[in-house]
């Protein structure tokens, strides 16, 4: 009796995978001829595994092992995760990445490693590990960065899980130093650092109070330092200060006057004189009234303003009568300490003036007290505005006067008429000689405006008038 085979299409035969009906039949009809064999052939559906998972040599679905994936369906095969990614729980559909601190730089793992001490990662899904940077370390694995060197130490080479201590008595000024060379020596307060390896002494007049300076402090104001290498400086006694900072000596602290004195050179306090005044402690000059201002008194801390309209004629006034009036442009002050008006000729173009200004020659001005140069004007020239007026302003003032003397005269003439009428009538009715009372009429000039005749007349009537006033008497 023949053997005989039973095998599905979708099997193995002779180590080969077959996937196809006829390649099967024919391989059937080939056993039963030269073999005697008989081949029964089942024919089966291939199975269609989910997501997770892959279809197996016989046709059954199997889950993605750890560190392998598969996101599609009817898969045959699983894909490994790649470098940077992992997976430890079987049938899964992705693969998860590293987190920060930990890699991975195989492919299919299923899981990730700390980055180890010195090195550090902060990204993640990363292959690789990173080496700490110099001045920097890292003592721990899965670090997700490095930390700087602090004070004292230092790193100078890369990917150290520590720091380097420096030696004794030395400091550095920073953190994440990289080189030996960055440690320092520490000073001693009352030192100073000139080098790396070398301290100095503070000099007279300055201190410092800390350790590890590179310089030292100067005094400050109100205190002094005789000596060297000090941590601090001595304040000058009560009521007593210096004038600058870096002091050495005692005999350097200065005595510290009220306001309304001052220091004398002997170092004692004095007061400010009249007519100067200190508002400040601590000074040695008395700084003078400003113009405006007087002081009467010593010892003063401010100075007294003068009345509304009077001021002095300089700084450090001490009394009040010193106070001159101000006058305004076109006056000056009189020694009476009163304005008066510039006269023709000058002008003043400034207030609180004690004269006036001149024109230049030839020139004057049309009025009295005159603001500007531009009034000096010549009276025989014409043209100008300034000038037709003074020819104007004398020609009216002439013509005034004229006329003011002319009505003078013409009443003087009228009286003295109506007199002699009256006399005239008068000797005629008296009995008395006239020849006994008659007094030569001596002829006078008067000018113009009358006749020597007239004024004979009025010089008779006048003694007659006399003689007759006697007689009656």
């Amino acid at each position: 009796m023949p053997d005989v085979l039973i095998y599905n299409v979708y099997g193995k035969f002779g180590g080969k995978q077959f996937g196809q009906e006829k390649t099967i039949t024919w391989l059937c009809v080939l056993l039963e001829m030269f073999l005697d064999i008989q081949c029964i052939v089942f024919l089966l559906s291939p199975v269609v595994c989910p997501t997770g998972e892959f279809r197996n040599a016989a046709n059954t679905c199997e889950s993605c092992p750890a560190g392998r994936y598969q996101p599609d369906q009817g898969a045959t095969e699983c894909t490994p995760c790649p470098a940077g990614q992992y997976q430890e729980v079987p049938g899964s559909v992705e693969c998860k990445q590293c987190p920060s601190g930990t890699y991975q730089d195989a492919t299919g793992a299923s899981g990730c490693t700390d980055c180890p001490a010195g090195q550090y990662q902060d990204s993640t899904a990363a292959a690789t590990c990173l080496d700490c940077p110099a001045g920097t370390s890292q003592a721990v694995a899965g670090g997700i960065g490095c930390e700087a060197c602090p004070l004292a130490t230092y790193q100078d080479t890369l990917g150290s899980p520590g720091c380097v201590n420096c030696q004794e008595g030395y400091n550095t000024t920073s953190t994440g130093t990289t080189a030996a060379a960055d440690c320092l020596i520490v000073c001693v307060a009352g030192q100073f650092r000139t080098s790396s390896t070398v301290c100095e002494q503070c000099p007279e007049g300055t201190y410092q109070n800390e350790t590890g300076s590179t310089q030292c402090l100067a005094c400050p104001i109100g205190t002094y330092q005789p000596n060297t290498g000090s941590a601090d400086c001595i304040a000058c006694n009560t009521g007593y200060t210096t004038k600058y900072t870096r002091t050495i000596a005692e005999s350097d602290c200065l005595v510290v006057c009220t306001p309304g004195e001052v220091r004398s050179a002997s170092n004692v306090c004095q007061k400010c004189t009249a007519g100067t005044y200190q508002s400040n402690s601590g000074q040695e000059t008395c700084t003078n009234c400003s113009v405006g201002t007087y002081q009467p008194a010593s010892g003063a801390t401010s100075c007294v303003s003068c009345d509304e309209g009077y001021t002095t004629s300089s700084t450090g006034t001490g009394l009040a009568n010193e106070c001159l009036i101000v006058c305004k442009a076109g006056q000056y002050r009189s020694a009476r300490d009163t304005c008066l008006d510039c006269e023709y000729g000058q002008y003043q173009p400034d207030t609180g003036a004690e004269a006036c200004l001149s024109c230049p020659s030839k020139l004057t001005t049309s009025s009295r007290g005159s603001t500007s140069a531009k009034d000096c004007i010549d009276p025989e020239a014409g043209g100008s505005e300034a000038n037709t007026a003074l020819t104007t302003g004398i020609t009216a003032a002439s013509s005034i006067a004229g006329i003011i003397a002319l009505l003078f005269f013409v009443a003087v003439f009228f009286i003295l008429c109506r007199r002699r009428r009256r006399g005239q009538r008068s000797r005629s009715n008296s009995t008395t000689s006239t020849d006994t009372l008659k007094i030569p009429r001596p002829f006078v000039s008067y000018g113009p405006f009358m006749n020597s005749e007239i004024l004979a007349d009025t010089q008779y009537e006048f003694n007659n008038y006399s003689y007759r006033s006697k007689s009656h008497a």
